[in-house]
């Protein structure tokens, strides 16, 4: 695997802890979202997917020719990896039918995506110099 796979392996098993410590604690049981709720954001959902995946296509070039320094490279990691966080987490919320919640953690992903996506710019444009 890579760094950034696991990283994403490990932030998804505390992820996955949190999660589970928090529904044992929790008294209420929680409904999922209706189909019709799940439905109407879907295109938000691939809107985002679009973009994540245009982010991590240009980071994969980069990393397989070997032009991230490790400032940009540590830069651009911790931005995706948060991201990657906030993204689960606003899956989560959206099967949940806790939209409110949802859009934050939709918010919070695409502020560390554009976070790497600068600093993939950035980068390159250094690179051209």
């Amino acid at each position: 695997m890579t760094l950034i796979g696991n990283a994403r392996m490990r932030l998804s098993l505390i992820a996955f802890a949190i999660a589970v410590a928090s529904c044992s604690s929790n008294t209420q049981p929680r409904l999922p979202a209706d189909r019709e709720a799940i439905n109407r954001e879907m295109p938000l959902v691939a809107d985002y997917e679009n973009k994540r995946n245009e982010i991590k296509k240009a980071v994969s070039i980069l990393a397989m020719k070997g032009l991230f320094d490790n400032d940009s490279g540590k830069e651009v990691k911790e931005s995706l990896d948060i991201e990657y966080v906030y993204y689960e987490a606003s899956i989560v919320s959206l099967a949940r039918g806790e939209m409110n919640e949802y859009r934050s953690y939709v918010a919070l992903a695409e502020k560390e995506l554009n976070r790497a996506k600068s600093a993939v710019v950035a980068r390159v444009q250094s690179l051209q110099q």
